[in-house]
């Protein structure tokens, strides 16, 4: 067996492959980012008195900020893992894109939440 054959394997649909296994997760974490920046939109909506004033355009920034900034870290994280995995003799090629998309994903949330977040505040409404 060579290392095409482990990650076909591993990636194999009909055994529950990691590939689906990780994009299913993704999702779920992308939906449940939404819900919470939701929340947080419409706490910041009411503290405006009702209006989409100062708080609530902040808060939108840092929301959607965030899940574009977490979303391009994950897949940028997950690529370069895979491909710095894959030099140990091809079976760390899932194991870095794991890795990597977990870290990327953090590192990319949080710098576009502070991106998103600057922005709001510089264009805000008034």
């Amino acid at each position: 067996m060579n290392a095409g054959d482990r990650y076909g394997a591993v990636n194999d649909p009909e055994r529950g492959g990691i590939e689906n296994t990780s994009k299913a997760a993704g999702k779920t974490i992308f939906v449940a980012g939404i819900i919470v920046g939701g929340i947080d939109v419409y706490n910041a909506y009411q503290q405006d008195g009702g209006q989409f004033g100062s708080q609530a355009q902040i808060a939108a920034g840092n929301v959607v900020g965030g899940l574009v900034g977490g979303e391009m870290g994950a897949e940028t994280g997950a690529a370069l893992g895979a491909a710095l995995g894959a030099g140990f003799f091809g079976v760390g090629a899932v194991p870095g894109a794991i890795v990597g998309g977990i870290i990327g994903g953090i590192i990319g949330s949080i710098s576009g939440s502070q991106v998103g977040k600057g922005i709001a505040e510089y264009f805000q409404l008034p």
